[in-house]
């Protein structure tokens, strides 16, 4: 019998956070993509793009590594999004973006911050050792 899921060699292509950093990367290319251009302007929407592309890559590379540098490359990448909050807040206040485009990259923050705290804390989180019981060629144990 076949199995249905789809098997991808590069593990964090399965995580659900590494898909929604993509998706945040793609949000902030369109966002960033309808500025006026001026030489400013440019240099603001290179940055912010870069930052989203740096979060994804935070996950990516951390995944081939230890579990303590995973969890390193984490917290680095939730340290990227806080600077995403910034960087979106910045652009609001210079009037390049909406309110409504300002409050959907909190919105979209937070949710990437709470993602990868739950990965941390899972990762991070002691395993519970497996009791191992001797059963008996008679079934007594």
């Amino acid at each position: 019998m076949e199995d249905d899921r789809t098997y991808n060699f590069f593990r964090f292509e399965d995580l659900r956070i590494y898909d929604k950093a993509l998706s945040y990367v793609e949000w902030v290319y369109h966002l960033t993509a309808n500025l006026e251009e001026t030489p400013n302007n440019r240099i603001l929407a290179k940055e912010f793009l870069k930052l989203s592309r740096n979060i994804a890559n935070a996950i990516a590379e951390g995944s081939s590594r230890s579990k303590p540098q995973f969890v390193q490359l984490l917290k680095e990448a939730k340290t990227l999004v806080r600077e995403a909050l910034v960087m979106g807040t910045l652009m609001h206040r210079l009037a390049l973006i909406s309110d409504e485009q300002s409050h959907e990259n909190r919105e979209l923050v937070i949710e990437m911050s709470r993602m990868l705290g739950a990965l941390i804390a899972s990762l991070e989180k002691p395993q519970r050792k497996q009791e191992s019981r001797e059963v008996y060629p008679d079934g007594m144990e």
